[in-house]
């Protein structure tokens, strides 16, 4: 049998509860959508319940706004010419032309294909470019323009961020084994104990800074996989700002969107 639904509300903010015969601790998740989650034991006291949730409030604060700064990325639709699409914090106009595939606008010809891999195309990979200020692309690609844009994003995503990681790292002292950039629907960055790090393409929607403090927040967690007191030490050691910058992600995180 399914969980049996029910709600709660500490302070402001509110629950859904799901209690469980089968659960024997109470967990709390965060969706990307909705309100969180507490899942219980059938049977366990209310009161015992809500002091464990209002034990964990801090935290969930906390990952609800990091779920507000994540970007609302539009659904696919036809681009409109004079419309602004974001890079690296600033917004450059779209402008539809007449005169077919464009030129290479510096992108290394690789095109994200299924499941983070790269593979190589041929002019389509360079349909859309970044020259004089605009966004160009050929008129008769319009309607599949947002995936031409986020293919774009992807190539410039893997060299901005490969060469803010190569001069953060030796920063750091540390040396990660693995890079990657991929599609991150519910953070900006993470990590693992074995040296590895991952990054949403969609940072480079936001601005340099607020990438460089997300990239040395990864890199500083290979040394420290927590957020304890050396964590934040040793980021202001590189960046002394990264109160301001973090204040700034979750606001730029809010607003960007293509």
């Amino acid at each position: 049998m399914p969980p049996v639904q029910d709600t709660l509300a500490i302070d402001d903010v509110s629950f859904a509860v799901r209690w469980s015969r089968k659960r024997r601790t109470i967990g709390i998740t965060i969706p990307r959508q909705g309100a969180p989650v507490v899942v219980a034991p059938v049977g366990c006291r209310r009161s015992v319940l809500e002091d464990a949730v209002r034990g964990k409030l801090p935290w969930v604060r906390r990952k609800l706004g990091e779920r507000a700064a994540l970007p609302q990325l539009a659904p696919p639709r036809p681009f409109v010419a004079g419309e602004t699409v974001p890079y690296l914090g600033r917004r450059y106009p779209l402008v539809l032309s007449d005169d077919g595939a464009n030129g290479d606008d510096g992108a290394d010809g690789l095109d994200g294909g299924r499941r983070g891999k790269s593979v190589r195309r041929r002019p389509r990979a360079q349909a859309l470019t970044l020259r004089e200020g605009c966004f160009v692309l050929p008129r008769s690609l319009a309607a599949e323009g947002r995936v031409h844009l986020e293919a774009w994003y992807r190539r410039r995503a893997e060299r901005f961020i490969a060469a803010r990681v190569a001069h953060f790292a030796p920063l750091a002292g540390v040396s990660p084994t693995v890079v990657t950039v991929r599609q991150m629907r519910s953070r900006w960055g993470s990590c693992t104990s074995r040296g590895r790090v991952s990054f949403a393409w969609s940072l480079v929607l936001l601005s340099p800074a607020i990438v460089d403090y997300v990239v040395v927040h990864e890199l500083v967690h290979l040394r420290e996989l927590n957020h304890g007191p050396r964590f934040w030490s040793a980021v202001e050691e590189i960046l002394p700002d990264y109160r301001e910058r973090r204040a700034r992600l979750r606001a730029e995180g809010r607003v960007a969107a293509l």
